[in-house]
């Protein structure tokens, strides 16, 4: 109940991304054109997007082609193919990192975007390494069909507990999917889908995972997320993965009448997060933060009467909390909105 409770407030403060911040890099270079389920979900979402076509261009897009992009979706389908991703030649992606050092937004949809790079599993990945760095993943474990006794993938379910409001279970266009990565994920990583169902020989290991660095934020689906039953769940998927990137990206926004902007400093924090917002008027403020659970774990401000006019509050974590996501409950003359944001120590 209480993760259900925390899911709602997600979504009432989800704010959907500036349509023309979103950039969609097809780099399938397959002949079934699975890019096009991606992009219709955007559009059925009433996102629109530009397309980098990265297979048709032989090259990644620019670090200063993606700066102009709030969210860089980076789609590989399902083809094992020299990867604009690994610059075609299985090495780091000197564009992407220096996006995401510079405070970019990734979802990388896809199998075999490992297999393109280090072969078949298993494989461990370490401090320096781009999937480590940049991903949360610390181990690629097996892939579905070659690893499970030539079964594939029946379905992918959210984990338990995950923060992405609207997730559910996606199931395939066939019987089962070849080629899903099955990893490991980074202690400050989150788990966001697992392998099922409960017979299956691979069942609860991570094919989903979100991870936010220091000054960047990473989803990674190792699975083919076009290849889903229909267009129906696609959009569902999409349209809850964009509303959740949007709680990051969006820097101010409408509380209500009386509170007009509102924002979070920095954003991940290592140790002091700062709360800013304006009063058009005086009001009865209340700031608490709360878990991915939805569980209290400080209260910054109680009850207490503002003038009008700019605020600041800072929160400090305890040391014994853990890193991960959390959310500024902020309530003003008893309306209440949430503001994300990320520890990571």
């Amino acid at each position: 109940m209480k993760v259900q409770l925390f899911m709602l407030a997600l979504l009432l403060s989800g704010v959907l991304l500036n349509a023309q911040n979103i950039l969609l890099v097809d780099d399938s270079n397959d002949s079934f054109d699975n890019t096009s389920a991606i992009g219709n979900g955007l559009t059925n979402n009433g996102l629109a997007f530009d397309l980098f076509n990265a297979a048709d261009s032989a090259a990644s897009p620019s670090f200063a082609l993606m700066t102009d992009y709030d969210l860089v979706i980076w789609h590989t389908s399902t083809a094992l193919v020299s990867l604009n991703f690994w610059n075609q030649n299985e090495t780091d992606n000197t564009n992407l990192s220096q996006y995401l050092d510079e405070g970019g937004n990734l979802w990388l949809i896809g199998n075999d975007f490992l297999s393109n790079r280090y072969g078949g599993p298993p494989d461990t990945f370490q401090n320096g390494d781009f999937v480590y760095d940049y991903l949360g993943i610390t181990q690629f474990n097996a892939e579905s069909f070659n690893n499970d006794g030539l079964l594939g993938l029946p379905q992918v379910r959210p984990v338990e507990g995950q923060p992405i409001p609207g997730l559910t279970l996606i199931f395939w266009q066939l019987p089962t999917l070849p080629d899903a990565d099955a990893i490991t994920a980074r202690e400050e990583a989150i788990a966001i889908y697992e392998m099922g169902h409960d017979n299956y020989v691979l069942a609860g290991e991570i094919t989903g995972m979100w991870y936010a660095g220091a000054n960047h934020r990473a989803l990674t689906f190792a699975f083919a997320l076009a290849l889903a039953n229909n267009q129906g769940l696609i959009d569902a998927t999409i349209g809850s993965v964009v509303d959740f990137f949007a709680g990051f990206i969006v820097d101010t926004e409408e509380i209500n009448d009386v509170a007009t902007t509102i924002s979070v400093y920095p954003n991940p924090s290592s140790a002091v997060a700062r709360l800013s917002f304006n009063l058009k008027e005086a009001a009865v403020v209340n700031v608490d933060v709360v878990n991915m659970l939805g569980q209290q774990v400080a209260t910054v401000l109680s009850s207490t009467t503002l003038a009008s006019g700019t605020h600041q509050l800072d929160w400090q974590p305890k040391t014994s909390l853990p890193n991960g996501l959390y959310q500024f409950r902020i309530t003003v003359n008893g309306q209440l909105t949430q503001k994300a944001v990320t520890l990571n120590r």
